[in-house]
C-alpha cells in the first residue's frame, strides 16, 4: 500500500511539473512593433501598448528615455529579453 501511494504521488508530481512546462512554453510572444504602432508614427504610445497586456506591464521599464513612447530601438531591446 505504501509503495502504491508513493508511486501515485510521484505520478501526480510529474504531471504537475509537466503541465507547468507546457503552460510556460505557450506564453504569448510580444506582437510586432508594426502591429502595435496603430497610427504608423514609428512610436508606440501608452495607449497603443494597451493592446498587449505584456507590453503594458513592461512599458515603464522599456521606455528608456522616459518620453512615454517606445521607439523601435527601445522595443527591440524589449524583444530580446
Amino acid at each position: 500500500m505504501k509503495k502504491m501511494m508513493r508511486n501515485l504521488s510521484l505520478c501526480l508530481a510529474s504531471a504537475l511539473i509537466l503541465s507547468g512546462v507546457a503552460l510556460a512554453s505557450t506564453e504569448t510572444p510580444l506582437p510586432t512593433f508594426e502591429t502595435l504602432d496603430a497610427n504608423a508614427d514609428s512610436q508606440i504610445s501608452k495607449e497603443e501598448a494597451q493592446n498587449s497586456q505584456m507590453l503594458t506591464d513592461l512599458f515603464e521599464s522599456a521606455d528608456i528615455n522616459q518620453d512615454n513612447m517606445l521607439d523601435k530601438d527601445e522595443y527591440a531591446l524589449l524583444e530580446k529579453k
